[in-house]
């Protein structure tokens, strides 16, 4: 007898998934800017993410589980915070930006754009860091400054007030940029320069030592402050000029060409130290008058063409030193 038994279909087996409507794993952190708004966790290998929920109830942009971000912070869609940073206060983070490391982000302050805060950097009050920038190691943002363009601030440095720092600058180890002071250009300040008040350093500047450029003075071009040397006023070093060691520039006097001024020199009033002129020692030139390879040295008071004249017929008669 045979005996009839019902077909019966084979169980189909669901494909395999990497994740679900709020759940994905990911290959790269990169790829969590690409993930739909309905995701709202991920997984990189042992490192999870979260998305963070503004306080409008918008979807923003992932969290590390490491990372702390308080409840008034926003963050768009696309910017991410990571590793160990804190992000507090109603600090913004839009953009592309990222913030990782040990970096800290509280206030009102904004990082945007394509930029990165990371190490131990600190950005804080209403400073704002946007474009491609990057603020690392334990450098200070604060104040109402702001570092844009592709610059960079790190190791010690600080920029305060409502100081700016953009295009290609760069302001590191224990330099200082703060007042209403602008650094831009490939301008380069660093060791434990200091640029103050109303000054702007640009072009391929640099700044360095423990020199300090203030007030309303300029530096640009290719010129070099260094050592303890001071600009200030509304003097102008541009060119190739270096002013080092102990000297002074201010008032109105410009420094340019290929100029040296060191020692303990000075430069003020409407005087110019121009092309391949050095000045030295105790030298103070003033008044109106323009030097142009002159090299004058020890203690001489130049505030004329006469004076001029009769410096250098000294000098010619005494021992070079």
């Amino acid at each position: 007898m045979f005996v009839f038994q019902r077909h019966q279909e084979k169980p189909q087996i669901p494909p395999i998934r990497t994740g679900h409507a709020d759940f994905e794993c990911v290959n790269s952190i990169g790829e969590l800017k690409n993930l739909g708004t309905d995701v709202l966790e991920a997984r990189l290998g042992t490192r999870c993410f979260k998305r963070h929920i503004n306080r409008d109830g918008s979807k923003g942009g992932f969290v590390e589980s490491t990372a702390i971000v308080t409840n008034g912070v926003f963050i768009s869609r696309n910017a991410l915070v990571l590793e160990n940073a804190r992000v507090s206060g109603l600090a913004q983070i839009y953009g592309e930006a990222e913030v990782y490391g040990h970096a800290m982000v509280t206030g009102r302050a904004h990082v945007h754009g394509c930029a990165k805060v990371y190490g131990r950097a600190w950005i804080s009050s209403y400073a704002q860091v946007s474009g491609s920038a990057e603020v690392y190691d334990d450098a200070r943002i604060s104040g109402e400054a702001k570092v844009a363009g592709r610059a960079k601030v790190y190791g010690y440095a600080q920029v305060l007030g409502t100081a700016q720092v953009f295009e290609n600058a760069r302001v590191r180890e224990s330099a200082r940029v703060d007042g209403e002071a602008s650094v831009y250009g490939d301008a380069r300040v660093f060791g434990n320069s200091w640029v103050s008040g109303f000054a702007r350093v640009y072009g391929h500047a640099g700044v360095s030592g423990r020199s300090m450029v203030y007030d309303n003075a300029c530096v640009y071009g290719e010129a070099v402050i260094y050592d303890r040397a001071r600009v200030f006023g509304r003097a102008q070093v541009f060119d190739s000029a270096l002013v080092h060691e102990h000297a002074r520039i201010y008032d109105d006097a410009v420094v340019s060409g290929k100029s040296i001024s060191k020692g303990y020199a000075k430069a003020y009033g409407d005087s110019r130290i121009t092309e391949n002129s050095l000045i030295r020692g105790l030298v103070r030139v003033h008044g109106n008058v323009t030097l142009t390879k002159e090299d004058l040295w020890y203690d001489m008071n130049v505030y004329s063409a006469e004076t001029l004249k009769s410096c250098m017929a000294l000098q010619s008669s005494s021992v070079h030193y």
